[in-house]
């Protein structure tokens, strides 16, 4: 995905950075400015970005390589979606539009890649649930009223490439924090790997 001439509208929403990324960016840059709830942190905007690119692109946080990848918790399944702010999604009218699979290869997404955001976003999702878990309830309503004032109008819609049953997210994710558990130095590139190996394993 060339992201050559990109304005960069995602490094300038609300950035969730896990306990190890916070401590990771707060050495590169010490008088980071930061907002925090429980043991989330949260940059808005990125104060990496420099003249509309990333100054640490190689040790970025977990939820700009997984972007525009994201997904959304509905009653009994998640929906996996592009951001619709990603200037080369497709702009969409409104409602669960099923992106065909060769519009990800017109956006510059392998295969390859589209696997390693999916990763990406089930680490992210493990590591910020097993906070959420340890949230009291008045850091959950703190966050609930922090993301009710950031959130940003929708003009338009999230482009849906595929629909999986919530169980067997809960499943995938629950490996992640397995993974994580056993083994809680090693670096998020490492987990992806073995995650990877794993989803390839049982196709």
């Amino acid at each position: 995905m060339n992201c050559a001439s990109c304005p960069a509208p995602c490094c300038r929403n609300v950035l969730y950075l896990t306990p190890r990324e916070f401590e990771q960016l707060r050495k590169k840059k010490p008088a980071l400015k930061y907002t925090r709830i429980g043991d989330v942190t949260i940059l808005t905007p990125c104060p990496f970005l420099v003249e509309n690119r990333c100054a640490i692109y190689a040790d970025r946080p977990l939820a700009c390589v997984r972007y525009p990848l994201n997904v959304q918790y509905r009653e009994k399944s998640v929906v996996i979606v592009l951001h619709f702010k990603c200037p080369p999604v497709p702009k969409l009218a409104g409602g669960d539009q099923m992106l065909a699979p060769v519009e990800l290869e017109r956006m510059g997404i392998s295969q390859g890649e589209y696997r390693k955001m999916f990763v990406t976003n089930l680490i992210l999702d493990a590591e910020i649930g097993r906070v959420w878990k340890n949230f009291t309830l008045k850091e959950r309503n703190k966050m609930r009223i922090f993301e009710a004032k950031t959130k940003q109008p929708n003009p338009g819609a999230d482009a849906v490439i595929a629909v999986m049953p919530l169980e067997t997210y809960a499943d995938l994710v629950q490996t992640v924090e397995d993974l994580l558990d056993a083994d809680p130095g090693a670096p998020y590139e490492s987990i992806a790997q073995k995650v990877q190996r794993k989803l390839l394993f049982e196709q």
